[in-house]
């Protein structure tokens, strides 16, 4: 695509655009789609992170050193400079470092900022950090030799950081945005530092999504917030939680059943996967709630899947390491998958809560299969089956919560994104006949003391049709539930039921899974056309040690590892962050050059 191929934007005429700790290109992604143009440098020491930017935005000229080596004036040429943007390494700041020695070196790159403003005096400088790089400052050194921030001199480093701006001329502001209030599906939240000596004001963009209550949704003047949900694949497969190789660990295993607790069984509003058909090359996740009409029921019955609580995805946090540890980077996700069997049939249960706890044994017989529909949970599981999903958010096995909904936005994308899985839970539908079945119409044989339940209901079950596998995995489900719930499960010999669409349905499984690249960086607010997948050879592209050598798009391709996609997806720039800082501090220049 040549330049003035590039959709009209705003216009900074002959000024450049600098894209330094460019890493993978979320920033240039976003500078580009408010510009309309590409951004004219790019500059990174990662050779890796650097390839993949040139294989997504090939008409930027490429510098894989350190920024400290790159002499502004004679990469510019002195051409003027409209914007140059900042991201240094927010590692040795993040709170997620906790009390690990830091680096002088890593905590100083923003200083280069400095060098931009002295050589080429750019009209705009702007800087995306972690929002504890305000408390910047110098560090204490031990006997050992390891080095940490002074609390005594908490911000001092940054105060000097924005005096000696404002010393050149530059009025300087800065704030906290959540990249979810501007339209990407996760709530990671940076700060924004501008700079500007044009003497134009500096603007920070307007809120443009909220909750789905909020009044302002509601009123129709911000759009309701991107959701986890939109950006996973559903069709992927997951591994049961009771079947690895490597059992999950016991904190694990706590945040997978507090989880499926708040966000399956005891949620209000779950929604409908559609898991079976498909989903056609481009398009996004097919999903939508339980509130919209349900999709064809095929011969095969399986295409609708619950995401909620085990009708509704959610995210809870898991640790892979035998005791509790704190991780290096911060927020990351996960999902996981729970099994139901519909117990019954009537009217709703009385009160607000949707789920129970039968007072059968798992192992009792189900009823015989009858011409009027009052199936087993085996002869309907292929026919009728649902799956609800949730996500799992891991801090590390500090971290004691129960996740997130899918229905909500991602937690924060790092670096690492090893610990982000989903949850996934599949339901099948049952009908109980006649003998000492109960409907939900009659009266209920047990009324619990505690408020923890809306119905109570039991059934007999021929062994017969019995599922050995659903059994054993429902038992397991009941068990985990009443070891880390007592409070809410006391008996894991009974089933754990949940009520859903006039139906009681039984928990048989839960299966965990590892969101994958793609699901992060849609997640992150990446186009679906962005390549991360592959990258031009570095060793080819940058055989003379730094600038880029021909065209990135005609170098032979090589795979980049998983890892290698998550770390560019969780170091990247949040793209609709960079395109509203930019819209909303350089909306003059479509009438400057009009």
């Amino acid at each position: 695509m040549r330049r003035d191929e590039f959709t009209l934007g705003l216009d900074l005429g002959r000024e450049l655009i600098i894209d330094n700790f460019a890493g993978g290109g979320g920033t240039s992604t976003g500078l580009e789609a408010a510009f309309g143009r590409p951004v004219d440098i790019a500059i990174n020491h990662d050779p890796e992170a650097l390839a993949m930017h040139a294989m997504n935005h090939p008409h930027t000229l490429h510098l894989c050193e350190s920024v400290w080596e790159v002499d502004p004036i004679a990469v510019t040429k002195n051409q003027p400079v409209g914007l140059v943007w900042l991201s240094p390494d927010c590692k040795h700041f993040s709170k997620a470092k906790g009390g690990t020695p830091v680096s002088k070196h890593i905590r100083g790159l923003a200083w280069v900022g400095l060098r931009w403003i002295a050589k080429t005096k750019p009209r705009v400088l702007m800087l995306e950090n972690v929002e504890e790089f305000q408390d910047w400052g110098p560090l204490l050194v031990d006997a050992d030799g390891n080095a940490k921030p002074d609390p005594s001199k908490k911000g001092k480093t940054f105060k000097s950081f924005v005096r000696q701006l404002r010393a050149h001329g530059y009025s300087v502001d800065w704030t906290e945005l959540r990249a979810c209030d501007h339209g990407a599906p996760t709530i990671r939240k940076r700060l924004f530092l501008v700079a500007r000596r044009d003497g134009l004001p500096i603007s920070f963009p307007e809120q443009t999504h909220a909750e789905p209550m909020d009044r302002r949704v509601l009123a129709g003047h911000l759009q309701a917030y991107r959701t986890a949900a939109e950006c996973i694949d559903f069709e992927l497969p997951a591994e049961s939680v009771f079947s690895r190789k490597r059992p999950l660990v016991q904190n694990t295993m706590r945040r997978v059943a507090k989880g499926i607790f708040r966000h399956v069984l005891n949620t209000a509003s779950p929604f409908i996967v559609n898991t079976r058909n498909g989903e056609r090359e481009g398009q996004q996740p097919r999903i939508r709630d339980v509130s919209d009409p349900y999709w064809t029921v095929t011969s095969q019955g399986s295409q609708g899947a619950v995401a909620a609580p085990v009708l509704a995805p959610y995210l809870t946090e898991h640790a892979n390491a035998s005791k509790p540890k704190r991780p290096s980077t911060g927020i990351t996700m996960g999902m996981v998958a729970a099994h139901l069997v519909d117990m019954g049939h009537g009217e709703g249960p009385n009160g607000g809560k949707r789920w129970s706890h039968g007072t059968r044994s798992i192992e009792m017989p189900l009823n015989t299969v009858t011409a009027s529909g009052a199936t087993s949970a085996v002869a309907t599981a292929k026919l009728e089956q649902l799956s609800a999903a949730c996500m799992e958010q891991a801090y590390g096995g500090f971290y004691d919560g129960d996740g997130r909904a899918v229905s909500d936005p991602m937690a924060t994308i790092t670096a690492t994104g090893s610990q982000q899985r989903l949850i996934n839970a599949c339901l099948v539908k049952y009908y109980s006949e006649g003998g000492q079945d109960s409907s939900c119409t009659e009266p209920m044989h047990t009324v619990p003391t505690k408020d923890r339940m809306a119905l109570v209901q039991t059934a007999k079950m021929p062994a017969a049709n019995l599922d050995p596998t659903h059994a054993e995995r429902a038992r397991q489900c009941a068990t985990l539930l009443q070891e880390h719930l007592p409070e809410q499960f006391s008996d894991p010999s009974e089933m754990v039921l949940m009520w859903h669409g006039s139906q009681w349905w039984v928990l048989v499984d839960i299966t965990l899974r590892m969101l994958k690249p793609r699901e992060l960086s849609r997640a992150q607010g990446f186009p679906e056309s962005y390549h991360i997948e592959q990258i031009p050879d570095p060793a080819i592209l940058f055989k003379n040690g730094q600038q880029a050598v021909g065209n990135p798009l005609s170098i032979p391709l090589i795979k980049l590892s998983t890892t290698a996609q998550v770390r560019m997806i969780g170091n990247s720039v949040s793209p609709p962050m960079a395109h509203a800082l930019v819209m909303a501090n350089f909306k003059h220049e479509a009438r400057m050059y009009a």
